[in-house]
């Protein structure tokens, strides 16, 4: 699963650093939408900004 979100991220345009691979990799895996909340209780280990920051980067590409 990671090397396809890493290939998703450079199709799109997306550098893949290590807090956007464990981003996209939480997105994945749930199989559903999840807030913002689920994201910083699945992760923990990432600031709530660079969550942010990194949703916002996902929606624009």
């Amino acid at each position: 699963m990671e090397h396809d979100v890493i290939d998703l991220m450079m199709h799109h345009g997306v550098k893949p650093t290590a807090n956007r691979i464990l981003i996209a990799r939480a997105l994945a895996g749930a199989g559903r939408p999840m807030s913002m909340a689920e994201l910083e209780d699945v992760i923990g280990s990432v600031d709530k900004s660079v969550i942010s920051r990194t949703l916002a980067l996902f929606r624009e590409r």
